[in-house]
């Protein structure tokens, strides 16, 4: 299809553009020759563009695979107010939302459908019913490498969960990938006879800077400018910077996960709608919001990898106007990151001690299970009875069980349990105590019982712990929450059998990023230079306003 083609024309303007980008139409030809593609472009690119002028312009769905549900709720309200039909598949859908997209999906009128690839792995390909999946589009594509062998193993195993659906086409788009995260994107997708366009991640209008520690971050908000983002790690820090700036006359509020969706869509909507100047916010706020004008980014501690810090510095100046990136020199709290990637990602010689210290708690049953070969504990009994750190012991399994050496039963199907006070609930008029009510009676045994996991209950009843809480207060159910168990069962004895190779790698890889995000801070040249080094031998813009290591005319300071 020709770039001119005017259903890519028609397409743009359902978006509200003027047209595609210079970089969009690069990186679209690929796509419309029907070929297979991984992209990587700067920050304020349009890499949402790239799938979504597709999904208007071509027959059939496309399915968006997302890292976070903050990030599907943005796109999708955004392409309803387009008048597009989308829809995500969430742990924050309701009963009726999912029951909706399902009836949409089977009936195929959606454009575009986002999912998580935890949700993925599990969908059924009778879903579609038949409906054509014209492009299946990975986006924030770097978390294959940088989740996929730590907390999200369902990103190693994403190409197998697409490739059930016999894809006719993929695509993977990431702001942050080096050579080697390039090819290990390739390999997990299975489509390494793909296209592959990279571009200089290189933001000339960004300014970066790094201050001590002792700097206000009222000084540092204030040299920023506004609108400004503020980076916390923690849901406390951003809490307490809120709470600092609002002593300082600044117009701030906070956003994290841990918030409820409509305090936190509220938030959005007012920073977008410049009723607030600051939000002070974990990692997960920014990514994928088209707030062009953000004059400043400000980190109260540096990032832990070189791609987070550019994913969120580039989240600044948008509009390509002038903007800055300000970032505490917090080397205690990377020496502390250290520290972990240390625990997290044992050596082989590690793993070997662990197996072997492990290896009496199978021969005596382990906690009474009344079973040889089998261990009935959480990760931290383990630890304590083998004194390993825990951290340590739940990496050692995780690579135990890929090897074979363990087989690892999960226990989370009946950690939760609900009873319905059918008196009580069925009085309730609310239009979400309605839904989530009747859901749980669909699933209810002879004594009014409901039983599951915690994401069951999420996921197809539309209830989290917080709304549990809400509806227990008023009576209408009563909630236990078990512990997390789990059974280790014994499949080889003797030696420790998993991927020597890859354990030393990936632990060379952890602990490589975060000293490169300590080099970043100590680096006696360039900043950006040594971030553009970093993803590859790109040559920065000559600009006069780089970073505090150049020669910066009319430089304020924040010291």
């Amino acid at each position: 299809m020709d770039l001119d083609d005017p259903k890519i024309i028609a397409a743009c303007e359902k978006l509200g553009w003027p047209g595609l980008r210079p970089l969009q139409k690069e990186v679209m030809g690929p796509i419309f020759e029907g070929r297979n593609l991984v992209a990587v472009l700067p920050t304020s690119a349009g890499k949402s563009g790239i799938y979504q002028v597709p999904a208007l312009a071509r027959e059939g769905l496309v399915v968006v695979v997302s890292p976070l549900i903050a990030l599907m709720i943005d796109q999708v309200d955004r392409l309803k107010k387009h008048g597009i039909k989308a829809a995500s598949l969430n742990s924050m859908n309701t009963a009726a939302e999912k029951k909706q997209t399902l009836l949409d999906l089977k009936e195929g009128s959606l454009k575009l459908l986002y999912i998580s690839p935890e949700r993925l792995e599990h969908l059924d390909p009778s879903i579609f019913n038949g409906n054509p999946v014209q492009m299946w589009a990975v986006d924030e594509a770097h978390c294959i490498s940088e989740w996929g062998h730590d907390f999200r193993p369902s990103y190693t195993r994403l190409g197998k969960a697409i490739r059930k659906f016999n894809p006719s086409q993929i695509i993977a788009l990431t702001a942050t990938a080096n050579a080697r995260v390039i090819a290990e994107i390739a390999q997990v997708l299975g489509i390494n006879d793909c296209v592959f366009k990279t571009y200089s991640p290189d933001r000339p209008n960004i300014t970066y800077m790094a201050v001590g520690r002792r700097v206000s971050l009222t000084a540092m908000v204030e040299r920023a400018g506004s609108p400004c983002i503020v980076y916390g790690s923690t849901r406390k820090s951003v809490e307490l910077a809120a709470a600092e700036l609002q002593r300082g006359g600044f117009n701030a509020e906070f956003y994290h996960a841990k918030m409820n969706k409509k305090k936190r869509g509220e938030v959005q909507r007012q920073f977008l709608d410049g009723e607030i100047d600051v939000v002070t916010a974990t990692c997960a706020f920014g990514m994928g919001i088209d707030h062009s004008s953000i004059r400043g980014v400000v980190h109260l501690e540096m990032p832990t990898s070189l791609e987070a810090y550019t994913q969120e510095a580039g989240r600044a100046g948008r509009d390509g106007k002038p903007s800055l990136a300000l970032c505490r020199s917090t080397f205690e709290t990377l020496k502390k990151a250290n520290g972990i990637s240390l625990l997290s990602w044992p050596t082989p010689h590690m793993i070997d001690e662990v197996w072997k210290r492990m290896e009496p708690l199978f021969e005596s049953d382990g906690c009474d299970t009344g079973m040889r070969n089998r261990i009935h504990m959480t990760n931290e009994k383990i630890a304590q009875k083998i004194d390993f750190h825990p951290i340590t012991v739940g990496s050692a399994i995780r690579f135990l069980q890929r090897g074979g050496s363990i087989r690892k039963t999960s226990y989370q199907e009946k950690l939760v349990r609900v009873k319905i006070n059918e008196s009580v609930a069925l009085s309730l008029r609310g239009k979400k105590e309605v839904a989530v009510i009747d859901a749980l009676l669909d699933y209810e045994n002879h004594l009014h019982v409901v039983a599951g996991s915690v994401s069951f209950f999420k996921e197809v009843i539309g209830l989290d712990k917080t709304y549990a809480e809400r509806l227990e207060s008023k009576g209408a159910l009563e909630v236990t929450w078990a512990d997390r168990v789990q059974m280790l069962e014994r499949k080889r004895t003797g030696a420790a059998y998993f991927d020597r190779e890859r354990a030393t790698e990936l632990r060379k890889r952890s602990v490589d990023r975060v000293q490169s995000a300590a080099g970043f801070l100590s680096t006696p040249t360039c900043r950006r230079q040594y971030l553009l080094d970093y993803f590859g031998t790109f040559e920065g813009s000559s600009v006069e306003e780089c970073c505090d290591r150049c020669v910066i005319s009319d430089r304020k300071s924040v010291a």
